[in-house]
């Protein structure tokens, strides 16, 4: 029996999570140029975790999340006994990453018509996500089959379609 058409659909659904807790440093973390500025005692950068809206010193307790979907449609003709034709289409979402504590922070660009200027007064606080999420990445497939001499050993193939993936960096 020979199909004509054969459609498949699916769907997927995640919720990335870490959790990170450290203590807080008392000091901060100190960063030397060489072996020699520290016997000196001349450190070049102090780091030190500060909550932005009161200035004292945190501890690292951060809950990160964030939600990551896709879908897909795709459609298989069989044209023939020896020619198949699919077409289908992706969805992907990759959600901006968030904090259970409303501890994430970032840097908030300020007033400015040039980048400069928008740099220029720009400050760093909290913010509810690190970036806003594209809804609209969807993705075109299509592809072929072929058996050149009908006889079912051999076959070329070919394909093409675009790919959406996550901001490298942010698999929690």
């Amino acid at each position: 029996m020979l199909f004509r058409s054969l459609l498949r659909y699916g769907g997927e659904y995640r919720r990335l999570f870490i959790a990170i807790n450290i203590a807080p440093p008392r000091v901060g973390n100190f960063s030397f140029n060489s072996l020699l500025a520290f016997a000196a005692d001349n450190p070049y950068q102090q780091t030190l975790v500060v909550d932005p809206a009161t200035g004292k010193t945190l501890g690292l307790e951060r809950d990160y999340s964030a939600n990551e979907a896709g879908a897909y449609l795709q459609d298989d003709w069989k044209v023939n006994t020896r020619l198949t034709i699919d077409a289908g289409i992706r969805w992907d979402y990759f959600g901006g990453p968030s904090e259970r504590y409303g501890k994430l922070s970032s840097i908030t660009f300020g007033q400015g018509t040039t980048f400069a200027e928008q740099l220029a007064n720009a400050s760093a606080g909290q913010v509810s996500s690190l970036f806003h999420a594209q809804k609209t990445n969807f993705s075109p497939r299509v592809g072929l089959a072929y058996d050149p001499f009908g006889d079912g050993k051999s076959s070329i193939r070919a394909g093409f379609s675009l790919s959406y993936e996550p901001i490298h960096g942010l698999t929690l």
